[in-house]
């Protein structure tokens, strides 16, 4: 079996949120660091905990830190800071899309066209990546037919 380690989340990001997630994060890699079915470590899934982390640097240097932090107890596995929406520092892009097939495929049919005509904001690399891999899935889909 192999084991995405998540963590619950504080319900409010403050002073009080970042020292008991710590602790309780360096409690739990410590804890299973060598055991062989976790893969990959996540202190935050979906932005739960840090619900501003696109606009807060703090909320973001807390992720890096966890990112850091988990990494120098345990450099062999991947760490996704925080897993599904908005990266910051991340060994992998994952990406947690729950829309119907067509709401999909039509998601993927603007990002064609958004690359044609690509949106530049200020220090956002995560939207030129997303940008890159949805034409990547778009082309995919098209030569095989998907629709």
């Amino acid at each position: 079996m192999l084991v995405w380690s998540e963590f619950p989340a504080a319900y409010v990001f403050n002073d009080k949120a970042i020292e008991k997630t710590t602790i309780e994060w360096l409690k739990i890699v410590r804890q299973h660091y060598n055991h062989p079915s976790i893969i990959t470590w996540v202190p935050f899934n979906e932005s739960w905990g840090v619900s501003e982390i696109l606009n807060n640097t703090q909320q973001q240097k807390f992720t890096d830190s966890l990112y850091y932090l988990t990494k120098a107890i345990d450099p062999m596995r991947l760490v996704v800071a925080n897993d599904g929406w908005e990266h910051t520092t991340s060994d992998i892009i994952t990406l947690h899309d729950y829309e119907e097939l067509g709401a999909i495929i039509s998601n993927i049919n603007l990002y064609s066209e958004r690359a044609k005509r690509p949106v530049k904001q200020k220090n956002d690399k995560s939207n030129v990546l997303l940008d890159k891999i949805m034409i990547l899935l778009y082309n995919d889909s098209v030569s095989k037919n998907y629709f």
